[in-house]
């Protein structure tokens, strides 16, 4: 059986807005996704993780999930999540991915990794991109 899933898009919706008042960087990650064929008992989240660097390189400085898995109807869901992360630092870049689960265990990741579905998964499972830097931090 093929399973599907597709991250749509990736919206940052709010940018990082340091002063000496806010000691983190607040960001809200919203990530639309629809996914069909999933087996009874399945749970979906999105985990979204910033990193210090652009690329996902440097230090991972924030990880977050969607908070409880969401069940899917009839083996379906079409709907988005909302990820809010805070990072202490100036992140440089993100990325966020589905989680699918059954019994506590992850079905669409092998190894830990979402660039690497499990065999039978189509679609896009991860998004990922650079952070703009803050004008407020610019010389």
């Amino acid at each position: 059986m093929r399973y599907f899933a597709s991250v749509l898009t990736m919206m940052l919706v709010a940018a990082a807005l340091p002063s000496a008042a806010f000691a983190d960087y607040q960001y809200t990650f919203q990530v639309p996704a629809t996914l069909s064929n999933l087996p009874a008992g399945a749970g979906i989240q999105v985990e979204c993780n910033m990193w210090a660097g652009p690329n996902r390189s440097g230090a991972q400085v924030a990880a977050q999930t969607s908070g409880t898995p969401v069940t899917p109807t009839n083996g379906a869901y079409s709907g988005t999540f909302v990820v809010k992360e805070s990072s202490p630092t100036a992140p440089g870049s993100y990325a966020c991915w589905l989680l699918v689960y059954v019994g506590g265990s992850l079905l669409n990741i092998v190894n830990g990794t979402p660039t690497n579905p499990t065999p039978g998964w189509t679609g896009t499972m991860m998004t990922s991109g650079n952070l703009p830097a803050s004008p407020l931090l610019r010389p």
